[in-house]
């Protein structure tokens, strides 16, 4: 299987490109950037022979079964629709595009070039995530009540594509994205009930994020996202009719608790400690590979229309936080 990555970013260099390089069968055959320096960098790192700062050039290349899209959100709707276009199976990086709009046209290239088209959420393929649902899936806390998804990362660098709107940029849109899917994916598209931001002086889009939602008549969510903080943070906490599940992906530690006592002690307490042996990245994109290889759709990956959603939650949250009129702060 031959495969092309556009865009040589950070995501590209710790993700996809070290994935496919490890996924047996599998030759990545062309690169593309529009900056010849990290095109030539990645190029020499994984030893990639073609490379091209016109993503065309690599999309005309028909020995290329599938490309990954790790470009800025910005361009992932351009993008998308070449590779469609030029028959090429597509993940593409989250979220799906800038709008609502752009996502569905990118959908209808899809359909139209019958490709597949996947949205990279990594967050699915945690082992912590598929241990926790797991546990709900068990009973273990009856029906989830309350349901917390908590980010934060360093900031991006100043002047970044990450801090403008026009961009895809933004802490909820970019990061926030990661939970929102993670949410839609396990209890069902929410509501948005409240939306406060955070902007940095002479930036037009957010470092902070907290999204309040209601998912069906039971489950109240919300969601932090905070480029603020000096280390990296993945949490989820679950409170349910019968308990308490809090997640750290980081440290891949489960705790569980129970309000069942006997004797004096509480019985129903337990903490479950997990190895990620393989990144939860190469696992999205072997899946992927695996999908394109097979000729058959995954139920694991996100689809178009799983993007679509995730990035209408969000596109709600914005709208809902301009409806308010609320301060920045």
């Amino acid at each position: 299987m031959n495969v092309g990555v556009i865009g040589c970013g950070s995501i590209a260099e710790i993700a996809h490109l070290p994935a496919y390089q490890n996924a047996p069968g599998v030759r990545i055959v062309s690169l593309a950037d529009s900056d010849p320096t990290r095109l030539n960098l990645l190029s020499r790192k994984f030893q990639v022979k073609n490379s091209f700062t016109d993503y065309h050039d690599l999309l005309r290349d028909q020995s290329i079964d599938a490309v990954s899209v790790c470009v800025p959100t910005g361009f992932h709707h351009d993008v998308v629709l070449d590779a469609a276009s030029s028959g090429k199976d597509i993940l593409c990086e989250k979220p799906i595009a800038r709008t609502a709009d752009e996502a569905k046209e990118m959908l209808a290239a899809h359909r139209k070039y019958g490709v597949e088209l996947y949205v990279g959420f990594p967050s699915r393929f945690s082992r912590v995530t598929r241990e926790v649902l797991n546990l709900l899936n068990r009973g273990f806390i009856k029906i989830p009540l309350d349901v917390h998804v908590g980010l934060a990362a360093p900031p991006p660098p100043r002047g970044s594509w990450y801090l403008k709107r026009e961009m895809g940029g933004g802490c909820l849109f970019d990061m926030g994205a990661h939970a929102v899917d993670l949410l839609c994916h396990s209890f069902g598209e929410g509501r948005v009930s409240s939306a406060f931001f955070e902007c940095p002086s002479g930036a037009d889009a957010d470092i902070a994020a907290t999204v309040s939602l209601e998912i069906g008549p039971d489950v109240k969510a919300s969601v932090e996202a905070d480029w603020r903080s000096q280390r990296f943070e993945k949490s989820l906490k679950i409170r349910g009719e019968n308990g308490f599940i809090a997640a750290d992906s980081i440290t891949s530690v489960v705790n569980v608790s129970q309000p069942r006592v006997t004797l004096g002690k509480r019985v129903g307490q337990f903490t479950l400690r997990f190895e990620q042996r393989i990144s939860e990245y190469w696992n999205e994109v072997w899946e992927f590979v695996e999908s394109v290889r097979r000729n058959k759709t995954s139920s694991a990956l996100a689809n178009g229309e799983d993007g679509l959603t995730a990035l209408r939650v969000v596109e709600e949250a914005y709208r809902h936080f301009e409806r308010k009129g609320d301060a920045h702060g």
